[in-house]
């Protein structure tokens, strides 16, 4: 079965799952053995549906190993990350596992043979949340008349997120505007959020160099979408909605779409759920 576009967009959302492990933090280690989740397996939860198996580390708890029966898959060292979800995909044509290293950053296997390989996190995605959707160009003009936008308050103003089952955004312009192109990105969702003239866009993306999660925000001044950093979108989200932090702080890399050489030197580290 087809996963929706929707589905590909929890894969943002799915970071908040994700839990990654800095300064002085300690979590004890656990083991995930995608091969057994009819049985308990210790301070794991475990769901499970017809397509996939997701495994979540208990409080205080992070996964230092995935095994496969007698299958190492991937060892972490909990002193630098810890992965909090594992999630077994399971397909008539593939069986893949993806961690949760931490929130920009996710990992996955497929399995070749007898045995899992590491596989391109951008080919994941296609495999897992794309295949058999259709591309769209998503204008940010024409958000509120598009038809590939839902609606909800979002406190005294409006939020429209892109939201169309059947399709995935191929790319991002404003009128004959390229804002992002799709060549380097793997788009993943786009919500504009309103109130009167102030309008702010906010699009993630995996970056195919580094297969690493993107935030980026837009924000319409004198009538052009123009890219603005994290702290100028919170104050005019703020504005938006006063309950919205002036403060925020993203959980994925702040990243500006004219600084690709920038982000080469600091190639690094995803999400699923």
């Amino acid at each position: 079965m087809v996963k929706s576009l929707l589905r590909a967009s929890a894969v943002v959302f799915l970071a908040l799952s994700g839990v990654f492990a800095k300064g002085d933090v300690r979590y004890l280690p656990v083991t995930v053995d995608i091969s057994n989740y009819m049985l308990n397996q210790p301070n794991l939860f475990v769901k499970v549906d017809s397509e996939e198996v997701v495994f979540n580390a208990q409080e205080g708890h992070a996964i230092e190993r995935v095994v496969n029966g007698d299958e190492v898959i991937r060892t972490f060292d909990l002193s630098q990350e810890a992965p909090k979800t594992v999630v077994k995909h399971i397909d008539d044509n593939y069986v893949i596992v993806s961690i949760n290293v931490e929130p920009s950053l996710n990992l996955a296997y497929k399995h070749n043979g007898d045995r899992f390989v590491e596989m391109d996190i951008t080919e994941f995605y296609e495999t897992v949340f794309f295949k058999g959707l259709e591309n769209v160009v998503v204008d940010l003009d024409a958000f509120s008349t598009s038809g590939y936008f839902s609606s909800s308050d979002f406190g005294p103003g409006k939020m429209y997120e892109f939201e169309i089952p059947s399709r995935r955004i191929s790319k991002l312009v404003a009128g004959n505007t390229v804002l992002v192109s799709g060549v380097d990105e793997l788009l993943l969702g786009v919500v504009v959020h309103v109130n009167g003239d102030r309008k702010v866009a906010t699009v993630w993306y995996v970056f195919k160099p580094d297969g690493r999660i993107k935030e980026i925000f837009f924000q319409l001044i004198n009538r052009t979408w123009t890219r603005v950093d994290t702290k100028t979108a919170a104050e005019a989200l703020h504005f938006i909605n006063p309950n919205f932090s002036v403060g925020y702080k993203p959980i994925y890399d702040g990243f500006s779409v004219a600084c690709v050489s920038f982000t080469l030197i600091a190639i690094a580290f995803a999400v699923l759920y």
